[in-house]
């Protein structure tokens, strides 16, 4: 067996006006279906985390559509917009080991 550990590093830019109806109402569906304590931070990483792993093209669990310029907005859309280098992590493998 093999035990690998790998460094992920980037950058995620996410804007929003957080006074916007979509914002609240994606910020409500988060705490609503997700994570009855959420925040707004808890909830942008949540954003973060899935847009990094699963694209733009999903919907964001709980939360709704993300923008990214020069895409087509699709609806549910949750009043955030994401940069469109935000696909430009680097993944370094730190060690591997036997065990």
């Amino acid at each position: 067996m093999h035990k690998t550990i790998i460094e992920a590093t980037g950058w995620v830019e996410l804007t929003y006006d957080e006074n916007s109806p979509e914002f609240k109402e994606a910020l409500k569906g988060y705490i609503d279906s997700m994570d009855k304590d959420g925040t707004k931070e808890t909830m942008l990483k949540h954003v973060a985390f899935y847009i990094q792993r699963f694209g733009i093209e999903n919907m964001v669990e709980g939360v709704g559509y993300v923008a990214c310029p020069g895409n087509i907005l699709k609806q549910p859309y949750s009043g955030i917009t994401v940069d469109e280098d935000f696909e430009n992590f680097d993944y370094l493998i730190f060690s591997t080991d036997e065990i």
